[in-house]
């Protein structure tokens, strides 16, 4: 039998692996939940901004 993780973020919290975004997030089969970590919705909201605005990090 093969296991799925599922990570959920923190209140007030979003979770990242640089690329993608979610409060829920449920990961391939194998892939590494070390990979992701959690930013505040404050960094969250600024990372879009940028992106809107042509900037990335």
């Amino acid at each position: 039998m093969k296991t799925r993780i599922t990570l959920y973020a923190g209140e007030g919290l979003v979770l990242t692996d640089g690329e993608h975004f979610g409060k829920i997030v449920h990961l391939e089969i194998g892939a590494d939940a070390h990979a992701w970590r959690e930013i505040t919705e404050e960094e969250y909201a600024e990372i879009l901004k940028d992106k809107e605005e042509g900037r990335s990090e």
